[in-house]
């Protein structure tokens, strides 16, 4: 059975939807549509005020042989009044201008600020599944589109409507036998212009797919550069992007053919219609049943037709655009949909940091269980080191802890309070993390450690505190060196005491160490411990580390083995309890194993 494709009348209700939510506001609607028909109806007067003038001066021409001084007052009066419409379409189309950049732009900033801050909100897993190219081609290029089309919309749209309904009125006030042929043709070149332009909405699609597919490929390779010249994949990349380009190419080719057949046939509708007017009127008036003002004036009338007709044409490709791309903005704002909110049950400085976690499990989209049954209790301030061979679960119990993945089993609990009750902003201020790989942003050294908030004034005893002080003030600007893209101007190390001192700035409860020092060597790794152990002295601290110096000395080991937890309980004890894992245990586990078995009841 052939599925109908949505009609003409559907996609418009679609698009006009999403514009109405994030671009038209009431006020600006009503304000543009007011001038939009001052504009108009001033358009539609003039050739009526020259129509006027004209058998003015024909009439008392025919009568008196001459035109006397009261007939020629009358004509500069009338032009006068065309001189004044002239004027106030200036002032009216200046800000009528205005109020159409306010909607286009306001609207466009504030559709990307919601559609940005909801990509943001979603966990790690909604990434994982895109392709940064095509969310960075919904935010900029797909939005744009949007921005174009509420251009046409808030004026040009009614413009075009305003004056070929003004027009037909007013050929029809000079002669109704002139305005319904006129009125006929040009409806049926319109309902031809719109047969034709259905050919558009699937070559459109396919654009601007390819364009998508094209800013991916690009984005990948440029993020990917230093991969491919490492392995010498520049040629392999550069076919992908001359393919990727190739599609485009021809896709656009497609799109520009049905233009080539829409726009052509709107000026051939009207040249049609002046040759309609030219021998109807000029028969009507050989025969006294139309003066030659109202020739004239129905001849301005018909040319004046060009320039909505010529709106109207160019409307097809954008309003095709306009349509895709809100298909792909309001598919990406309802995946991203925001939860309820709740109320946020906790604050900075009131949680003492006991952190409970209760038959904790995570599982991905395909059913494969990451971490099943995980259970522990962590009193405030104690250090728990996260063991476990590669593929354990580690890093996935961290992004639970950080609030970066959602479980698909139990719970973790914060004093008591059901971590998923607890905003992410929240969470944020109350735990930090220092990644394996920090990402440092193109900014200032100073805004890198700050991240956006306002605590700016206090990065230095931040930085002085992480023992990264002395190297900042070593660069060619202090703090307001910007340290090139991800940080490549900065040592692993450098890179490291940043993401601490961005921990010592927000003076969390909680911290988590996530492979801290597996980038350095074993001298860089010595200069960075002090830090480390200051970071976490009196905060509930949890260690994954392979590096025996850095989790040396914790108060528990949580030890892990293919998603499972096999124990969490006291150093020495994991140390006697799990020979066949030393080897990922410090040696001084077991110089401390006698005093734990001392000590088992």
């Amino acid at each position: 059975m052939k599925v109908r494709s949505p009609s003409l009348r559907q996609r418009m209700q679609s698009l006009t939807r999403l514009l109405g939510t994030y671009f038209f506001r009431r006020g600006d609607m009503a304000l543009a549509g007011g001038m939009v028909l001052v504009v108009a109806a001033s358009d539609i007067v003039s050739p009526w005020l020259v129509k006027l003038a004209i058998d003015r001066i024909v009439g008392v021409t025919e009568h008196a042989g001459a035109v006397p001084l009261e007939a020629f007052r009358g004509v500069l009066v009338l032009a006068g009044l065309m001189v004044s419409l002239g004027a106030l379409q200036y002032v009216v189309r200046r800000r009528l201008a205005r109020v159409q950049n306010r909607v286009m732009f306001a609207g466009a900033a504030n559709l990307r600020a919601e559609l940005y801050g909801r990509l943001q909100a979603q966990p790690l897993a909604f990434h994982a599944r895109r392709r940064v190219g095509g969310l960075l081609n919904a935010l900029v290029t797909d939005i744009q589109t949007l921005q174009d089309m509420c251009s046409e919309l808030v004026a040009v749209v009614p413009f075009a409507a305003c004056i070929l309904v003004g027009l037909l009125v007013a050929m029809t006030l000079i002669h109704p036998l002139m305005a319904l042929p006129v009125a006929a043709f040009l409806g049926w070149a319109f309902w031809m212009s719109l047969h034709i332009g259905r050919r558009g909405w699937l070559s459109q699609a396919q654009a601007m797919h390819a364009a998508e597919a094209l800013t991916v490929q690009a984005q990948e390779s440029f993020g990917g550069m230093r991969a491919l010249k490492s392995f010498g994949a520049q040629a392999g990349a550069q076919t992908e992007l001359n393919v990727a380009a190739q599609n485009h190419a021809q896709a656009q080719q497609e799109a520009g053919e049905v233009r080539a057949t829409v726009t052509p046939f709107f000026g051939l509708a009207e040249y049609a219609g002046i040759l309609i007017v030219l021998v109807g009127g000029g028969w009507l008036a050989l025969h006294g049943a139309l003066t030659a003002g109202g020739l004239v004036a129905l001849l301005a009338y018909m040319e004046m037709t060009a320039d909505p007709i010529a709106r109207i044409a160019d409307l097809f490709p954008k309003l095709q655009r306009a349509v895709m791309a809100a298909d792909r903005v309001q598919t990406l704002l309802k995946e991203t949909a925001p939860p309820a909110m709740r109320p946020d049950l906790i604050t900075p400085g009131v949680i003492l940091g006991r952190i409970c976690a209760t038959h904790l499990g995570f599982a991905y989209a395909d059913g494969k269980s990451a971490l099943h049954d995980i259970r522990f209790e962590v009193q405030p301030g104690e250090r728990v080191a996260i063991v476990g061979p590669n593929a354990a679960g580690k890093s996935t119990l961290l992004d639970l802890l950080l609030k970066l993945a959602t479980p698909t089993g139990g719970r973790v609990e914060v004093d008591g309070m059901d971590l998923a009750n607890i905003s992410s902003d929240a969470w944020c201020r109350l735990a930090g993390v220092v990644p394996q790989d920090v990402y440092l942003l193109n900014r200032t050294v100073a805004e890198n450690i700050a991240l956006g908030t306002a605590l700016i004034a206090d990065v230095e005893e931040a930085a002085r505190q992480a023992g990264v002080d002395e190297v900042i003030r070593r660069l060619p600007l202090g703090y307001e060196t910007v340290p090139g893209e991800r940080g490549v101007c900065l040592s692993g190390g450098e890179r490291q005491r940043i993401a601490i001192a961005r921990v010592f700035l927000r003076n969390p409860r909680v911290v988590l160490l996530d492979e801290p020092t597996s980038a350095l060597d074993l001298r860089g790794e010595a200069e960075l411990l002090p830090a480390l152990q200051r970071l976490c002295a009196g905060r509930t601290s949890f260690i994954v580390s392979h590096r025996a110096p850095v989790i040396a000395d914790v108060d528990k080991v949580l030890l892990l083995s293919e998603g499972r937890q096999l124990a969490f309980d006291r150093p020495g004890n994991i140390w006697l309890a799990f020979p066949q894992f030393r080897s990922l245990f410090p040696t001084v586990w077991g110089e401390g194993a006698a005093h734990a078995l001392a000590n088992e009841p």
